[in-house]
């Protein structure tokens, strides 16, 4: 599947204008109105690649990476969350 979105990592800061935006490390990809949902929004591109990898498992019926993908999903849930 061809992905149409801008790669990540993406990561929030506030611009020069102050207003709370999201980057990659080549380019500015959305201006949100919020810290929370520039965290959620930053956040978006490691939480798509968690979900991918327990629905492997799961389809698969595996359980060989629970626990990285168990530490996957908590690292994008915490970046989305702040912490």
């Amino acid at each position: 599947m061809e992905n149409k979105h801008t790669p990540g990592p993406w990561h929030d800061r506030v611009n020069e204008f102050g207003q709370q935006c999201i980057y990659n490390p080549d380019t500015w990809v959305a201006t949100c109105k919020t810290p929370a949902n520039a965290r959620l929004i930053a956040a978006a591109p490691e939480m798509l690649e968690a979900i991918r990898a327990i629905l492997f498992q799961v389809i698969q019926g595996k359980v060989l990476e629970r626990d990285a993908c168990i530490t996957q999903a908590r690292a994008a849930i915490a970046k989305a969350e702040g912490k």
